[in-house]
C-alpha cells in the first residue's frame, strides 16, 4: 500500500510511504521482514536510474528517498 504526502498548494510529492502486504488465502497480511528486506532491495535497485532508492523502516514498512 501506498500513502503519499503532497504539498496542497502544489500538489508536490513531499513523502512516500510504503507498507508491504502479501495476499494469502483472499486475505491481506503484512509482509514479514525478509520479503520486507526483498522489496527494499529491488525498489532501491530499480530506481536507481531514477535518482531513487528506500529505507526500511524499523516496522518493515518503507520510506522512498530522492
Amino acid at each position: 500500500m501506498y500513502f503519499p504526502t503532497l504539498d496542497e498548494t502544489t500538489g508536490v510529492l513531499l513523502d512516500l510511504h510504503i507498507v508491504p502486504i502479501q495476499i494469502r488465502h483472499f486475505r491481506l497480511n503484512y509482509a514479514g521482514e525478509e520479503d520486507a528486506i526483498w522489496l527494499c532491495d529491488t525498489l532501491t535497485r530499480e530506481g536507481q536510474t531514477l535518482g531513487t532508492g528506500t529505507r526500511l523502516n524499523d516496522d518493515n514498512t518503507l520510506t522512498l528517498i530522492w
